[in-house]
Parts: C-alpha cells; sequence; structure tokens
C-alpha cells in the first residue's frame, strides 16, 4: 500500500526530504529541497490531513533558510519561527510539533575550496517554533548529522510480510468518477503501462536513454524513460474493472475508448507489491471522497481479475519508433508522403544528420534545441505530447495523445472516408505509441564499450514477462 501521502500535485518546494512523523499527532518534520541537491534547506511541519495538494499544509519552523533551488513553498509558523539570516538545515528529529533536533550549517562552501561540501559544518541544534535556537553540539574535524534522542521506548511492532507471490491485483470501481465531461459509455479499456529506468551494470555502469544532460531540453525526449505496455483489460458498463499488475514495476494507466484512443492519462506511477489487492474509485477522483455507493455491487468485483491482453507485439518489448511505427508507415503511407508530397508532409524512412528518420521530424517539427515547436503554425506537431518539463498539475481528459494528434486524427478521417485500409494490429501501433508519449528509441547508451571510445547506442533489454507464472506469450 505504498502510496503519495503529500505533495503529489503542489510544485513548491520542489522536495520534501528527511521525513519523520511528530509525536502525538499526524503532521511530518521534514526538509524544503530542491531536485538536483542535497537534502539541505529549511526545516518544515507539515499537515497532510489538510489535503494532499494544499499549500497551506506547509509551515516553516525556519523562514530563514532557503531552499538550494526553486521556490520555497509554505508559511512561517505563528509563533514566527527561528530568525536565521541564511544557512542549511538537515535531519531535524521531531520532539514535538514545536520542539526539534535538527543539523546545521551556516553556509556551504563551494567545492574544492577549504570546508568544501561541509566536511565540517553541519553541527547539532534544539530549536523550536518560538525562536530559540541552542547549540548541542559541534566537532571541529566532523560534520554532525542525525541526531535521535536516547531513551527507553516501546519497541515498534514488526509488521508482517506479504504472504503473496507474483503478481498483484487492482480494482476500480468506476472510472468515470473524476471523469468529468467525459459520456459514460465513451471507456472500454484500460491500458497498463510500465516506466522502464535506465539500467546499472558493474561493468558498463550507468545506461543512460536520454543523451547529453537530462535536465535540458533534447530533441526526441519527451519523457524520462521509455516505456512498455503489458496489455489491456476490460472495462465494464457500469465502468469498473478487475485485472492482474505486476508486482515491482512502476505501472501506470491510461483509459481507452472503443477504438483504443487515449481519454485520459495517468501521469505518475503506482507500485505494487507481491500479492497486493489494492483499488481506486475513479479516474484522477478527489481521495479525500469516500467511494459512491450504489445499489449494486460493481460488476468487475463479481468475477475474478482478468490478466491484461498484451499487445500484438508483446509485452516484454520497449517501444520503439524504428520497430513499431514506421513499418506501418512504409506499408500504407509513403506511396504518397515521401519527398516531393507538396505539402510536405515526407514520412520515408531516410535518416536525417541527426540520427532520427525524416518520418520522426515530420511529425515533430523542430529546430532540434527544445520540446515540440508551437509557435509556428507551419511547424506544429503532428503528435500531442506531455513534455516531461510541464508542469505537475493534474492531466484532463484529452489533454494531449491521440485524440489531440493531427497525424492520428488525419488518419482516422482517411480510415471513415476509406482512402486506407489498416489492420488492427497497425492502428493499435500507431495510438498506442502516440499514447505512449512517442518514444524514439528503446536502446541506451553503453558509456563503456569494448574497445574504447565514445558511448555507443547499444544497450538493447528485454524486460521480464509482467506474469511469470503465466505460459509464455504467443505473438498475435
Amino acid at each position: 500500500m505504498a502510496d503519495a501521502l503529500f505533495k503529489q500535485h503542489l510544485p513548491a518546494p520542489f522536495g520534501l526530504r528527511d521525513v519523520r512523523s511528530v509525536p502525538g499527532s499526524q503532521k511530518l518534520v521534514a526538509i524544503a529541497t530542491g531536485h538536483h541537491t542535497f537534502a539541505y534547506g529549511p526545516v518544515v511541519v507539515v499537515d497532510p490531513q489538510r489535503g494532499i495538494n494544499a499549500a497551506s499544509a506547509i509551515e516553516l519552523i525556519t523562514p530563514g533558510s532557503k531552499p538550494q533551488e526553486g521556490p520555497q513553498g509554505g508559511h512561517p509558523v505563528a509563533e514566527g519561527g527561528v530568525p536565521d539570516q541564511g544557512g542549511l538545515y538537515q535531519t531535524p528529529w521531531a520532539l514535538s510539533d514545536k520542539c526539534f533536533l535538527a543539523s546545521y550549517s551556516y553556509g556551504r562552501p563551494p567545492s574544492g575550496t577549504a570546508g568544501g561540501d561541509n566536511e565540517h559544518g553541519f553541527a547539532l541544534y534544539l530549536i523550536d517554533a518560538y525562536g530559540n535556537k541552542e547549540l548541542l553540539h559541534r566537532d571541529l574535524l566532523l560534520s554532525c548529522s542525525f541526531p535521535i534522542p536516547l531513551r527507553k521506548r516501546p519497541r515498534p511492532p514488526v509488521l508482517g510480510g506479504s504472504t503473496g507471490a507474483g503478481d498483484a491485483t487492482c480494482y476500480l470501481t468506476d472510472v468515470y468518477e473524476g471523469l468529468d465531461g467525459v459520456p459514460r459509455g465513451t471507456v472500454k479499456h484500460l491500458r497498463i503501462l510500465q516506466r522502464v529506468g535506465w539500467p546499472l551494470d558493474a561493468k558498463i555502469g550507468a545506461m543512460r536513454w536520454i543523451p547529453g544532460n537530462a535536465w535540458e531540453h533534447q530533441y526526441g525526449f519527451w519523457s524520462w524513460a521509455p516505456v512498455r505496455v503489458i496489455g489491456t483489460a476490460r472495462v465494464e458498463a457500469d465502468g469498473s474493472a478487475s485485472f492482474r499488475v505486476p508486482a515491482d514495476a512502476a505501472v501506470y494507466f491510461q483509459a481507452l475508448d472503443a477504438r483504443h484512443m487515449e481519454v485520459r492519462r495517468m501521469r505518475t506511477h503506482v507500485t505494487f507489491q507481491p500479492g497486493e489487492a489494492r483499488g481506486c474509485r475513479g479516474c484522477h477522483e478527489s481521495r479525500p471522497h469516500a467511494p459512491t455507493s450504489g445499489p449494486k455491487a460493481p460488476l468487475a468485483l463479481l468475477r475474478d481479475p482478468e490478466t491484461p491482453a498484451p499487445p500484438p507485439w508483446g509485452s516484454t518489448r520497449l517501444l520503439g519508433y524504428e520497430w513499431l511505427v514506421q513499418p506501418v508507415l512504409d506499408r500504407h503511407c509513403v506511396r504518397c508522403h515521401d519527398a516531393r508530397d507538396p505539402k510536405g508532409i515526407d514520412l520515408t524512412a531516410r535518416r536525417a544528420a541527426d540520427g532520427f528518420l525524416q518520418s520522426f521530424h515530420t511529425l515533430f517539427p523542430d529546430a532540434g534545441r527544445g520540446g515540440p515547436a508551437h509557435k509556428d503554425k507551419k511547424a506544429r506537431p503532428l503528435v500531442a505530447v506531455s513534455n516531461r518539463f510541464s508542469g505537475a498539475g493534474i492531466s484532463q481528459a484529452k489533454e494531449f495523445g491521440s485524440h489531440r494528434s493531427p497525424f492520428i486524427l488525419a488518419l482516422d478521417d482517411a480510415l471513415h472516408k476509406k482512402e486506407v485500409k489498416l489492420a488492427e494490429a497497425d492502428w493499435l501501433a500507431l495510438v498506442t505509441w502516440v499514447d505512449a508519449n512517442a518514444p524514439y528509441y528503446d536502446t541506451f547508451y553503453n558509456r563503456r564499450p569494448p574497445g574504447g571510445g565514445p558511448p555507443r547506442r547499444d544497450v538493447a533489454i528485454e524486460c521480464p514477462p509482467p506474469f511469470p507464472s503465466l505460459p509464455a506469450e504467443r505473438p498475435r
């Protein structure tokens, strides 16, 4: 039952780290930090009961200390807090919701200077919401952190581990809860996908998917990581669903219509433990509200959970543009849309100087430095993606994906006019790739290639079967 407790869609601060419980309450103490920084910054108290994304739930115990990156967020405690003139805190321990142990440094000297990276800069302090700050211990050679009171207390209970094995079970009571503006009967399927992390190998080291600096805009990399499709599960007439999901995998869901086009996307992910059974009451529904009780049980809960049906290409491959999308374009599009197309729609497999195929540049006309271009209408992308640098707000129905992509809409119109014929597998390949945020590469960089030399994108991985207890998949 791992779940987000607070700040799931709250932009400030960038991060809350070294989080610990405040005794005698539901509050938490934490350090407000940036994203690319150590867990240094102001001490804050958070009250998740005010709402998972309530900015008012963050109170600053040390308002004079600032995060090293990004906005601070929150507001000072009513008592005023510690009147620092700067400096950084770390590793707080709550004695109450007003009094804390913490480690503090007056500043963080630059690396390479005397005292660089605070090898002896942090000392232990007792602080409180009323502005008191008392030095407890400072070492002349080493920084001090992780203050913990030594006292006798009851031994914490030992929680039993999961008794299940293999996969987990997910159920949904009504997909239309929170799906405003979408008529009932629209959603027919749920697509289950997995974001696959960058591999780490003892010999090769870290294998990057995004070239260069990942925090910079890189053409062709709208997401942080590649993706594979676990499969699709059906949604019953009442909006309910019940299906198996792989354990220990970062999965997310997409609500699909009858043609497997995305209606709404989950942009975070969730991980299940082996044997876990877990559900939600809707699609981005408001979690503080209880499920709406009806006269009948959800239809999907009256049957056994189904195993998601894998896509035609199987569920162990990472999606890649060159093997999944370009062959469909070659079969159905390039006879008309090539370099001679007067409209400039060139969908051929001619390789551009940057390594991408020309068809990909046609779908994403861009100078190559940022994300998809939007200002010049003539250069608008033909595929609507969610850029990884966009905000943390909850996605809306048909905000991006196949229902917002001119490429798919034009193809769909041609199909209705019978100007083109497309096999079901080809249609699924195109809409799935678009809804998966249009990944290009399904390989990673080998940063230590045999014989030396620059990194090469030659690391291909095959994911394990999502449900190893089942017979091996047979390509459809």
